[in-house]
């Protein structure tokens, strides 16, 4: 991703938390995809054609492709916490389990992309739900549909004790 947004990006140095999301470029059929995936539930977005002038402000894209994300699923925009597209930071990836997850979502989606004819055939919706309706093994083989439901019936975030007697 940094490659492609060019320039020198100021980059953060932060450990890994459950709430980031990761971003990658891969190519497909010679056009630019990108996977979006949340660290603690690996549900994903994933475009193909994207051109890099979409991709800067990176903050803006990422931020608007969570929400259509999200609420293509029926969940609110805020299912995995309040997005704030300036708050939006650039940072070297950390978590090694989320880089095989999304390894493993770029193979199946080159694989149904592949079997629906290619690019030009496959239908981006009907892709998007399949991998955010597969079992991953990084996450105790639930779905990531099923964790981001799990989260929206808990209490998100945990409250403080004084707070639940209070």
């Amino acid at each position: 991703m940094l490659d492609v947004i060019g320039g020198k990006p100021e980059l953060v140095d932060v450990e890994p938390n459950v709430e980031d999301w990761y971003a990658n470029v891969v190519y497909i059929g010679g056009k630019k995809c990108v996977l979006l995936v949340h660290d603690g539930t690996l549900f994903s977005s994933f475009r193909f054609n994207v051109a890099v002038g979409l991709l800067r402000p990176i903050s803006g894209y990422v931020y608007s492709q969570i929400v259509r994300a999200l609420e293509s699923e029926g969940f609110p925009a805020d299912a995995l916490g309040d997005i704030d597209d300036r708050q939006i930071r650039l940072a070297r990836t950390r978590s090694r389990s989320v880089l095989g997850s999304m390894n493993d979502m770029v193979i199946m989606a080159r694989h149904l992309i592949r079997s629906e004819g290619g690019l030009g055939g496959c239908d981006i919706g009907r892709l998007n739900h399949f991998l955010r309706d597969t079992p991953n093994a990084a996450r105790g083989f639930a779905t990531p549909l099923e964790l981001v439901s799990r989260r929206l019936v808990s209490e998100w975030p945990p409250r403080t004790r004084e707070e639940s007697i209070g």
